[in-house]
């Protein structure tokens, strides 16, 4: 069974460090899993080049 998508309210909830976070969000990408976290307006789904932009400027923030 594939995982369609993943969907989390906020970042900092999906992973317990940013080492994990990042780790996670690395065999995501690799998968092809979309992310969408609802309450930061975060979608990699499709081609959402805006999505995957915020995701990388959190990722460096956090």
């Amino acid at each position: 069974m594939k995982v369609e998508r993943m969907i989390c309210f906020k970042l900092d909830r999906l992973g317990w460090s940013r080492t994990h976070l990042a780790l996670l969000l690395d065999e995501m990408n690799r998968l092809s899993v979309p992310l969408i976290c609802t309450n930061q307006g975060i979608d990699t789904s499709g081609d959402n080049a805006t999505g995957k932009l915020q995701l990388g400027v959190l990722m460096a923030v956090a």
